[in-house]
């Protein structure tokens, strides 16, 4: 277990290792890509249009409670709850009302080359809208000025009309100011005063719905405290256009101030409402006692009472008023606990102080079911039921309703038990009453009636006046702190710098993304260790990559590490061909360009160089390539023109550059070359090449092309496969093996061309100036580069 860790430790380490050196290898393209993401990072702001943080600030004052100078609330005053603001004014309603204020009916834009503009207060030209038309809503209409009195529309969107999906497609010109109608649109367009429009830029508007738009200010906005032991809200709100934000906001803050003094005057209002229809009854009944009483006087000439009924008056008058509000207050009571659970009656509910009603938890508990009810029905518009403040509330609401039903039945109870007891009272006074002459009883009943109705239309004239004043000295328990200014805005994008960075490390992300996914996805092989395990070991040699431009490196170059490569291939083949009979070797490569005519060349002068006689054949009779290498100028006479008996061997037979290479080349391109190899010309070939040459390397035909290299690959002693890294494909090993398997070809053996090894392992292997130490001074060269490198 500890050697398989192992083993799969240093594979990663060789994966890392080979990422590292890919990278490494591409640097250009880092420096590129890098450079055109910082670029294009540093200049964001051509393609995208500025965006500004817009703020406001709002403080909420202690509640100052409702009719304050009529009852208290003291005991249930609290604190203003800052959440509950918070959630109000990101309500729908209020910021619906905000935009309704605002008459946003029509946004007009500017269209530049990369980034549209929001005209705000500073577009050229106006729109008159007809209340009675509804024009098509959130379609771009492109205007263009014809000249100082004309203008022309053009729209090109798909809409929904009714219902039903319709393409919206008209080109119209009109004059400025005269009305334009189709069945779509229906509006006047004017030129505004002082404003040029732009020649170089394309106009457009659209008409905005103002649910949509009230939902895409709730989105934008951010309210939040600025810190948990202040009382200050802030609200934010971001956008490309600086001036159209700080106008919606300042609108919202006061909104929210006339909604807050709205619901602190509803008190007020229904208390006065209240009084009012109270007095038109009173004013009849208090005409009506007083005639009576005036006349009852002047009947019977009576100035004043007897001393023993006066007093019989004044207890009974005091009685009777406390019997009046007793009664007003016990329908209070039975009115109010129906209402309790209804929230729109509850907002009509006067309070108990206009009827008399002094006791402060009653007060206090009206007041703030009321309130809360109110909360409730504006967060409705907005939150959901599960939301946390309106589930909160809805606690609230209930907690306060058991409270405010509990304190009613005690006050029910009591006001029966004050009620009788004046009852008692007014029938042992009746019972006084009942003894004085029948003139002076009468007299007292129609006096009774007119101070009744005098003293309760006085109490309630003080009640009317008193809402009045507290209605006019009411004042908003929001205060703005803060107005939102369009100078104090906050450029928060593009910036420069930030872009700059993310556009850098994106641009270094793409070729790291391309190199490592080629790396692990690539199907090509690009490591030795590919080949070597579906193989089995049958690797005869390694060509390794050269920057010079190739060609015959063993031949102008022969210190260099390729041909030192060529040279460790010759040694191997040698091993290979220990017996006298065994001469061919046929040089193949599954596809073009692997480089097997390089190969094939280069080998048969490395075999020359080492007095080998040598013939190499160019038996690639379709598209023949060793004259490329060769300079021939000869190519009418080859393999081609022996094969249908016009030459005879020795006069296709051309000298090479060494002393031992001669070279075949292929000759004129048959019309059938596979039939011409596998006839018996080529087996006659052979035989008189065997006779004259110790090697036969024959360069042949791409196997997986044509059929050619598999006729020639039969009748080779060694079948040299080549393969190139970084080029050829991971499936041409399986097929390749595959044609082994059925006999098709024999002693199948492969060369590793293109190999790319770090200059360090190359050097080491080949020596100082490659090849081997061929002087003092490459021997001390190479000793002084090892100690770097270690």
């Amino acid at each position: 277990m500890k050697e398989l860790n192992e083993v799969n430790t240093e594979q990663e380490e060789v994966i890392n290792k080979e990422l590292i050196y890919k990278y490494l290898s591409r640097w250009y393209w880092f420096i590129f890509f890098g450079v055109l993401g910082m670029g294009i990072g540093y200049k964001m702001d051509v393609f995208i249009q500025p965006e500004y943080e817009i703020r406001s600030s709002l403080i909420p004052r202690e509640n100052s409670g409702e009719m304050t100078n009529l009852f208290s609330i003291d005991m249930l005053r609290s604190r203003a709850n800052i959440q509950n603001h918070i959630e109000i004014l990101k309500s729908n309603y209020l910021n619906h009302k905000a935009l309704e204020n605002l008459d946003w009916k029509v946004f007009w834009y500017k269209r530049n080359l990369f980034i549209t503009e929001d005209l705000y207060q500073s577009a050229p030209f106006k729109i008159t809208l007809y209340d009675d038309f509804l024009n098509l809503r959130n379609i771009p209409i492109k205007i263009t000025a014809v000249s100082e009195k004309e203008y022309q529309l053009s729209v090109d969107k798909e809409a929904f009309v009714n219902g039903k999906k319709e393409l919206i497609q008209f080109e119209q010109k009109n004059r400025f100011g005269n009305p334009f109608r189709n069945r779509f649109f229906h509006f006047i367009v004017e030129r505004v005063p002082g404003q040029k429009d732009d020649p170089e830029s394309e106009y457009f508007f659209s008409f905005k719905d103002l649910d949509q738009l009230t939902m895409v200010y709730q989105t934008k906005l951010d309210i939040y405290l600025v810190n948990a032991e202040a009382d200050l809200i802030r609200l934010n709100i971001r956008g490309n256009q600086p001036a159209r934000e700080a106008s919606f906001l300042n609108e919202l803050c006061n909104v929210y101030i006339r909604y807050d003094l709205q619901k602190k005057n509803q008190v007020s209002e229904n208390t006065i409402q209240f009084i009012n229809f109270q007095l038109q009854g009173l004013v009849d009944s208090l005409q009506m006692s007083g005639r009576s009483y005036t006349n009852f006087r002047s009947r019977n000439r009576i100035v004043d009472l007897s001393q023993e009924g006066g007093l019989v008056v004044q207890r009974l008058e005091e009685l009777e008023s406390e019997e009046s509000i007793a009664k007003m207050r016990f329908e209070y009571y039975q009115n109010l606990i129906k209402y309790v659970g209804d929230a729109k009656q509850m907002e009509k509910v006067i309070t108990p102080s206009v009827v008399g009603i002094t006791d402060p938890t009653l007060n206090g508990l009206v007041t703030r079911l009321t309130e809360l009810y109110t909360r409730r029905n504006t967060l409705s518009y907005s939150a959901k039921e599960t939301f946390p403040g309106l589930i909160s509330i809805n606690n609230e609401i209930t907690q306060t309703m058991q409270m405010l039903n509990e304190n009613l039945k005690n006050l029910i109870n009591n006001v029966k038990i004050e009620l009788q007891n004046i009852l008692d009272r007014k029938s042992e006074i009746n019972t006084q009453l009942s003894r004085l002459p029948k003139t002076e009883q009468d007299y007292i009943n129609v006096k009774r009636e007119f101070d009744i109705n005098n003293e309760l239309y006085t109490f309630m004239l003080e009640k009317r006046a008193e809402a009045a004043i507290t209605r006019a000295s009411n004042v908003s328990d929001i205060q703005i702190l803060d107005r939102a200014r369009v100078e104090r805005a906050i450029q928060i994008g593009p910036k420069t710098t930030r872009d700059a960075l993310v556009g850098l490390i994106l641009g270094l992300l793409i070729p790291i993304t391309i190199i490592t996914s080629v790396y692990y996805f690539s199907t090509t092989i690009t490591k030795t260790e590919e080949v070597e395990k579906q193989v089995d070991n049958s690797i005869v040699g390694k060509i390794y990559h050269s920057q010079e431009k190739l060609g015959l490196p063993v031949l102008t170059d022969p210190q260099s590490a390729i041909s030192e490569s060529f040279r460790q291939l010759r040694t191997n083949l040698m091993y290979m061909l220990y017996d006298e009979k065994q001469k061919v070797i046929a040089v193949h490569s599954s596809i073009p360009k692997e480089g097997k005519s390089f190969v094939a060349g280069n080998l048969a002068l490395i075999f020359s160089l080492n007095k080998t006689k040598v013939l190499l054949v160019d038996a690639d009779l379709r598209k023949p390539s060793l004259k490329t290498f060769f300079d021939d100028e000869k190519s009418d006479k080859g393999l081609c023109t022996f094969l249908i008996g016009k030459n005879i061997f020795k006069t296709i037979v051309h000298k090479g550059p060494t002393e031992n290479l001669d070279i075949v080349f292929a000759g004129p391109v048959p019309p059938n070359p596979s039939e011409l190899l596998g006839n018996q010309k080529f087996e006659k070939f052979l035989e008189q090449a065997k006779q004259q040459y110790d090697v036969i390397i024959i360069d042949n035909a791409p196997m997986f092309v044509v059929t050619d290299g598999t006729i020639i690959g039969s009748k080779a002693d060694i079948n040299l496969f080549i393969i190139r890294m970084g080029y050829s494909n991971k499936e041409q090993l399986n097929v390749i093996k595959q044609t082994e398997k059925q006999g098709l070809i024999k002693r199948l053996v492969y060369v590793l061309n293109d190999v790319k090894e770090s200059s360090l392992e190359t050097y080491k292997q080949y020596g100082g100036k490659y090849g081997y130490y061929h002087n003092d001074e490459s021997k001390s060269l190479f000793e002084k580069l090892t100690k770097l490198f270690k």
